[in-house]
């Protein structure tokens, strides 16, 4: 639990000798294939007065710079990078649309 403090990832993403892999990433936004790329490690996150909890993350950028880079976090430590990616374009979509049908049936709003 104790040891040195890891970079935070605002550093990892700044590091020139950071090792990313490249993904072909299907589902993106309007359902095209998107090329990322990505890093990923562990590390506790530690909070005074609570437990340690271990995490797994993910550093997500974008080679054509058309989007900001993303961290994907799971306290799961079994979940691969690769998975992890997939599954937040999935949540993604699914939340595009809920906020879809909110605008337009007024959901969630005072007109309800």
């Amino acid at each position: 639990m104790k040891g040195t403090r890891l970079p935070t990832l605002a550093a990892v993403l700044k590091d020139a000798r950071t090792r990313w892999t490249e993904h072909r990433v299907g589902g993106w936004s309007g359902g095209t294939e998107r090329v990322v790329e990505i890093t990923s490690g562990t590390a506790v996150w530690y909070h005074t007065g609570l437990p340690p909890v271990p995490v797994r993350w993910v550093l997500v950028c974008d080679p054509v710079e058309e989007f900001k880079p993303q961290a994907l976090l799971s306290t799961n430590l079994e979940n691969a990078a690769v998975e992890m990616l997939e599954w937040f374009v999935r949540r993604w979509q699914v939340e595009v649309t809920f906020e879809e049908a909110r605008a337009h049936l007024g959901m969630e709003t005072q007109r309800q």
